[in-house]
């Protein structure tokens, strides 16, 4: 069986589909590519999620707190 590997995207690969979509989508994939959340926590962010410049949620995947600068 072939092993399937994960790569990253090239800059190019990102510019292209960030230039593709919506600026709503822009925001969320841009806010996952910086902090690594699954767009599943993404999603559900509030702008109260912001206190002092920064960004605490509950993953829900990994039942934990996670705070982002």
């Amino acid at each position: 069986m072939a092993s399937k590997t994960t790569k990253p995207l090239t800059d190019d690969e990102i510019f292209k589909i960030l230039n593709n979509v919506s600026q709503e989508v822009k925001n969320a994939l841009l806010l996952q590519l910086n902090t690594g959340l699954r767009i599943s926590d993404i999603i559900k962010l509030k702008y109260s999620d912001i206190q002092f410049g920064k960004l605490e949620i509950f993953e829900k995947k990994l039942v934990k707190l996670r705070l982002q600068k």
